[in-house]
């Protein structure tokens, strides 16, 4: 017993010291290794701001609707009328980031601003004031209006 114990004990650390001591086969030529493929930064804006138009066109309600966001697309249903603050709170960060987009970023000021306004529907009052996950009466009913914005903020 003692002897296969040992046995045992010394194919580990064996094969321990093989793993440790192998060169990783990436790491072993010199001749195979390159750098990583980097992306121009006008790719990369380009990219976001394709992909912020997607966010805008697909999921922002519009003015209409108080500038508030789907949840998802195409809406189902039993979907909520509009997103939570989650995602709310996401396209709020990216109209952020989009203002520091070079030659465009001035463009994207008057969004940010409009998204901050928005993320303040999701503001409610009570016991526990704050920022609800979803928006608060009479924003949680399907049918937001004009009328309905005007009694609320009065």
């Amino acid at each position: 017993m003692l002897r296969s114990l040992l046995r045992h004990a010394t194919v580990t650390v064996v094969c321990s010291g093989l793993l440790w001591s192998a060169v990783p086969a990436h790491a072993q030529s010199a001749h195979h290794t390159r750098r990583p493929h980097t992306v121009p930064s006008a790719r990369w804006a380009d990219r976001a701001t394709d992909a912020y138009r997607a966010l805008q066109t697909s999921l922002c309600q519009g003015p209409d609707a108080h500038g508030l966001y789907l949840e998802r697309t195409p809406r189902r249903a039993g979907d909520p009328e509009h997103s939570y603050l989650w995602p709310m709170r996401e396209a709020t960060a990216a109209a952020v980031d989009m203002q520091q987009l070079p030659n465009t970023g001035q463009d994207h000021r008057q969004d940010a601003a409009e998204r901050f306004d928005t993320v303040e529907l999701y503001s409610g009052p009570g016991d526990r004031p704050g920022y609800q996950s979803y928006l608060p009466a009479p924003w949680d009913r399907a049918a937001t209006s004009t009328t309905t914005t005007t009694l609320w903020w009065a």
